[in-house]
């Protein structure tokens, strides 16, 4: 049966393939070499309400004049969950600080 198996292939330039194939042989196993440790020493910079708080321009709808306001970077905060009336609540920063203009 193994012989029929890949039978036709030789008008396909595959010639060689069907000589002396074994198709259930086993593939040795292979020497996992494992490398050494290396412990690496990080310095972790700790998070600070500035980093994650930035300066955006309003346009006031009244009167047309520009300011500041402190806007919070929410992909940067890492969120701890919420309480029971759904307010979120955030590791470093105080949300609801910066969620007047939103």
């Amino acid at each position: 049966m193994d012989a029929d198996l890949f039978g036709g292939l030789e008008s396909m330039g595959l010639k060689d393939l069907t000589e002396d194939l074994d198709v259930y042989e086993e593939e040795p196993e292979k020497k996992v070499i494992k490398a050494p440790e290396v412990k690496k020493v990080t310095k972790e910079k700790k998070v600070t309400e500035a980093d994650l708080v930035f300066d955006k321009t309003f346009t006031c709808p009244v009167c047309n004049e520009k300011f500041k306001s402190k806007m919070m970077r929410a992909g940067k905060a890492k969120s701890i969950g919420a309480d029971i009336d759904l307010r979120p609540r955030y590791e470093v920063v105080d949300a609801m600080k910066y969620d007047i203009l939103a």
